[in-house]
């Protein structure tokens, strides 16, 4: 049996030893904080230094998504609604955090097995990874992206400028997995209609007929529930959650690699 270790407080931004065999990092409280207000200085190296440090301490990719540059995001939001913060100034952090998301994930790539423990990580499935038409910020893009990149799947990633030119992806392409992301920093409660409105188009423009839909970003984060109002299969709360999610939609619903071969290539052909 696994004997237990002692756990190290959140506040330390330590590695957290669960069992023998496995152990959790877990970012200090006081992190995405932090990280939102280096940001927005002129120097991009000092919220560089600062991720840096992190992983020295021992953090992986998906904690560091999850549990700093989201949060970061969501505090940049909440300077912009408090008017402590411009439009400028949260466009120019979140663009800054896609660069170092990007930089983390492949200075990071041998940790790639452990970060998804338990996925088969077969290549085959193909994941369109798009932001909302006419959504500015591309943080959850990128996040994503990253992530199913790491797992192993083909990923194709856009920013369609409209609805128009998200259906002609969809019509070009086979699709298994459209994840669809509005802003990790800003709440986006207002476009719903349009995000359902754009899901529905989504479907009807689809090569596959079983194509599934993931949303995430802030507007998700605040209601889990949300998915349901915009007809998607599932809503994730933090881009984190978007491989296991749909790995497991997919196996579900049968459809692992190799089960729709058949389907597929009359659909491309």
């Amino acid at each position: 049996m696994d004997s237990l270790s002692s756990h190290s407080s959140r506040d330390d931004g330590q590695v957290t030893a669960t069992t023998d065999s496995q152990k959790i990092w877990h970012a200090p409280k006081s992190a995405a904080q932090d990280l939102a207000g280096l940001l927005q200085h002129l120097d991009a190296a000092d919220s560089s230094n600062f991720l840096d440090a992190l992983v020295n301490q021992g953090a992986g990719v998906e904690p560091l998504f999850r549990e700093v540059f989201e949060p970061a995001a969501r505090c940049l939001g909440g300077l912009w609604e408090d008017d402590c913060c411009d439009d400028f100034g949260v466009a120019a952090a979140l663009a800054r955090l896609q660069l170092e998301a990007r930089r983390l994930s492949l200075t990071l790539g041998d940790d790639c097995p452990a970060e998804f423990p338990g996925s088969a990580r077969h290549p085959g499935h193909v994941v369109l990874v798009v932001s909302q038409p006419g959504e500015m910020h591309g943080l959850s893009c990128t996040l994503g992206s990253e992530l199913f990149l790491r797992d192993g799947w083909d990923v194709i990633c856009e920013i369609p400028r409209s609805d128009n030119a998200l259906r002609e992806i969809l019509h070009e392409n086979w699709i298994d997995v459209l994840d669809l992301s509005v802003s990790t920093a800003l709440r986006r409660d207002q476009q719903l209609a349009a995000i359902r409105f754009t899901i529905r188009a989504a479907r009807a423009a689809s090569r596959n007929p079983k194509l599934a839909v993931i949303v995430d970003g802030r507007s998700f984060f605040e209601r889990p529930q949300a998915y349901r109002d915009v007809g998607a299969d599932i809503g994730c709360c933090t881009s984190c959650d978007l491989v296991p999610a749909a790995l497991n939609w997919l196996r579900a619903h049968q459809l692992e690699p190799g089960v729709d071969t058949i389907d597929r290539l009359s659909a491309q052909a």
